[in-house]
């Protein structure tokens, strides 16, 4: 999946999630909490359908890096693109 379809895809996930930004304006550089009005939760709700859509996990850690629409694109890439990236069900069985 190219950049552009990533973008497609978050910005539909986004309206899924928060269905009353439905028609609202976004680009690359939109800060998602501001520009485009996702609030805290509603933020996690859509970062994890985006892990289950793209089949990947982002860690917590790097959810306070993402600030705006493209580092959210960036990320999904990074993240989906990253086998190395543990999933938490993998850290589990780990453990055993």
């Amino acid at each position: 999946m190219n950049r552009e379809d990533v973008k497609k895809k978050v910005i539909q996930t986004i309206h899924q999630c928060a269905p009353e930004l439905e028609g609202v304006s976004m680009d690359e550089n939109s800060i998602v909490n501001t520009d485009i009005g996702v609030d805290s939760m509603e933020f996690i709700y859509i970062i994890s359908k985006l892990e289950g859509q793209f089949n990947m996990r982002i860690p917590e850690e790097e959810w306070e890096n993402i600030s705006t629409l493209g580092e959210l694109v960036d990320a999904v890439m990074k993240y989906a693109n990253n086998a190395s990236v543990p999933s938490e069900s993998s850290n589990d069985s780990s453990k055993s």
